[in-house]
């Protein structure tokens, strides 16, 4: 009976321990995310000027009838 409640116990475990490493992977995941979206907003707010520019060339090179 106790060799069953060990097994029992190391099966729990284990899935315990896979859960928290795919816990962990996503967490991971969300951060290398949050970090792109903030050198994203970082960039367009540094060069928004020269976004702005750039925009109104591309609008009055379109021909509009």
């Amino acid at each position: 009976m106790n060799s069953n409640l060990l097994f029992l116990s190391k099966v729990y475990l284990s899935k315990i321990s896979r859960q928290a490493k795919n816990a962990q992977g996503l967490v991971e995941y969300a951060i290398i995310i949050l970090l792109i979206a903030v050198a994203v907003i970082g960039g367009v707010i540094l060069f928004r000027d020269e976004l702005v520019n750039l925009y109104q060339q591309i609008v009055n090179q379109v021909p509009f009838d």
